[in-house]
């Protein structure tokens, strides 16, 4: 490389644009953020997003690698079954009790460790490693899936590459209710892998300080810095009330799965209705995205038990600039956040910019319920509450949203814009950078090192 001050990063994520999902975001806005803080960018992802190597939107260059047919791929045909359920997932997706494991189990385990998307290793991995040995650079990897953090983990084996490693969800929690590691051991083998991973990184990245809080207790002596997903617009113009003859809008955007229960909501709007506190012609709720099931259950089945035909409405999911326009135009927003007490749906950055009402149905004391607290002036629902509560804190939401007002000030949600997060993850990209150029006497050691830990330097403490 010409010039040891600029940081070349190759950086590796499964998901990537032109896929639409929410994985996909950060890390295309982290890569844009590094290009412009003058990083030269290297992506490396699977072709099961849609990506195509050559040259990003960004000016970064992106390398493509094919998905290999895993072992649970052939047991499935051999089943024929194609189903993503076929690995056992369907009891964390729907809330059962993990029942004893059988001999069966314990195999089908083995075949989605560390994920369903193990198939992105090896051939990720064999081409970080090609970039890293090309020239010197810094590796960051992102997940999940969790199997980024594995490929990333082989890449670098044997050198003495700088590498950070970032976490936009616990990997192995037993805080987090209602999660995938169901079983006793697909769990142990996930703590091994994790365990590899946090032993060698250079640094970690959390998008909340509840990953970093859970990071904190298995790398202690790692440098651990929290940058959120962020905000990427605040409105500021001022909202008119809603007419007394007109209908509160809410709208709900996002999927419904493991703890993201809509039921509280509807009973909420039930009770209300049914004591004459709030009349049908004043709120319309719009649910859209992945919100045709709960648990296997038909949302609208759910609709209907509680009697809200003419409240509540479901759609697809739409493009993510259609999604924005419908939550500007919205008055009351809707979150879904239980069970997850160390995430914050990234959702939520974008509901704040709106300034418009916050529903949120979320955990007592975690991570999104702290944020909203923190932004002050919306309404938060917890596990604890009554029924009864539950309704009060509904119609309160309502009636705050019919006024117009907006929420929060400008200058509080600038500390959640999305460049002054982002810039957290750079500042520790050049920090770690720095360091490699100067233990190398100029240039980061490349993948040919021979020791995996620098000359000197104590063994790390096993993560706990």
């Amino acid at each position: 490389m010409n010039d040891p001050a600029r940081p070349r990063v190759v950086l590796a994520t499964a998901i990537y644009p032109p896929d639409g999902r929410v994985g996909a975001l950060r890390p295309a806005k982290l890569v844009q953020h590094l290009i412009k803080r003058g990083c030269e960018v290297d992506v490396v992802t699977s072709n099961l997003t849609g990506a195509v190597s050559g040259r990003g939107a960004h000016g970064e260059q992106v390398h493509v690698v094919v998905s290999r047919t895993t072992l649970r791929d052939v047991y499935l045909r051999l089943r024929g079954d194609d189903s993503a359920s076929s690995d056992g997932d369907e009891r964390a997706s729907t809330g059962e009790k993990p029942r004893a494991s059988t001999l069966t189990d314990n195999f089908r385990s083995l075949l989605v460790v560390p994920d369903l998307e193990r198939g992105i290793i090896r051939p990720m991995a064999r081409r970080v490693r090609q970039l890293l040995r090309e020239r010197p650079a810094i590796l960051y990897s992102t997940s999940p899936p969790h199997s980024t953090q594995v490929a990333a983990r082989l890449a670098v084996a044997g050198s003495r590459t700088p590498w950070i490693a970032e976490f936009r969800d616990p990997w192995t929690d037993a805080g987090q209710r209602l999660t995938a590691q169901h079983d006793a051991t697909r769990r142990t083998l996930n703590r091994i892998l994790e365990r590899a991973v946090l032993r060698r990184v250079d640094g970690l990245v959390a998008v909340s300080d509840g990953i970093a809080d859970w990071l904190r207790v298995r790398a202690p002596t790692t440098p651990i810095v929290t940058s959120r997903n962020g905000i990427d617009h605040v409105a500021h113009g001022a909202r008119r009330p809603v007419h007394q003859d007109q209908s509160v809008n809410a709208l709900y955007v996002g999927e419904l799965y493991l703890g993201r229960d809509p039921t509280p909501l509807f009973a909420a709007l039930q009770a209300l209705l049914a004591a004459g506190r709030v009349r049908s012609s004043e709120i319309r709720c719009a649910f859209v995205g992945d919100v045709m099931t709960y648990r296997d259950t038909p949302t609208a089945q759910l609709v209907a038990f509680h009697g809200l035909n003419d409240v509540v409405t479901l759609s697809d999911r739409v493009p993510r600039a259609d999604a924005l326009a419908r939550q500007d135009q919205s008055d009351l927003l809707i979150l879904f956040a239980q069970d997850q007490p160390r995430q914050v749906p990234n959702k939520l950055y974008d509901y704040l910019g709106t300034r418009r009402p916050i529903l949120a149905f979320a955990d007592e004391g975690g991570e999104t319920a702290r944020l909203l607290r923190d932004v002050g002036g919306h309404f938060i629902v917890t596990g604890d509450l009554s029924p009864g509560e539950v309704a009060t804190k509904v119609e309160a939401a309502m009636r705050s949203a019919a006024t117009g007002a907006s929420v929060g000030a400008p200058e509080r949600l600038h500390l959640l814009m999305t460049g002054p997060q982002l810039d957290r993850a750079a500042d520790l990209v050049e920090e770690i950078w720095r360091s490699a150029v100067n233990r190398g006497h100029g240039t980061p050691a490349t993948a040919s090192g021979a020791a995996m830990r620098r000359p000197g330097e104590a063994r790390r403490p096993d993560p706990k």
